[in-house]
């Protein structure tokens, strides 16, 4: 299990797809990747002054509102905002990539956590229960 929470920590599908191929439980593949995602999101927000104070981040201001944000991330960023992108970041990006990225955009981190939470438990929700619905369906098959 705690190979499966750690492998959480950088994607909840690969954790739960590594969970169902060593024969664990499913519910609890489950919820040990989502925990997984969880801690990686709060270990880098953890970070997230170090993340602020990289050279090559000090010097640039990302999306602030008093600038035009002609860059596409800037327009989607000021459209969707944190809630955006914690609901779609742990399925296209990683929770913990994701974080990183929120955290460049200037968002703040109880939001950001709040948001993310919510998406990597939806996301590991519809994993969970779209992998089982594979893995019955091939099961299926051959019976």
């Amino acid at each position: 299990m705690l190979t499966i929470l750690l492998l959480g920590t950088v994607s909840q599908p690969v954790a739960f797809a590594t969970g169902l191929s060593l024969k664990l439980d499913p519910l609890l593949t489950a919820i040990m990747a989502t925990l997984g995602a969880i801690l990686g999101v709060l270990v880098i927000l953890n970070f997230s002054e170090r993340i602020i104070k990289w050279k090559w981040l000090d010097e640039k201001h990302y999306c602030e509102e008093s600038k035009e944000g002609s860059s596409r991330i800037c327009r989607i960023w000021h459209r969707y905002g944190v809630a955006g992108l914690g609901l779609l970041a742990p399925l296209l990006v990683g929770a913990s990539f994701g974080t990183v990225i929120g955290i460049v955009l200037g968002a703040k981190k109880s939001i950001l956590l709040f948001w993310m939470i919510i998406g990597i438990v939806i996301w590991c929700a519809i994993s969970a229960f779209g992998i089982n619905l594979g893995i019955a369906g091939i099961r299926g098959l051959w019976h």
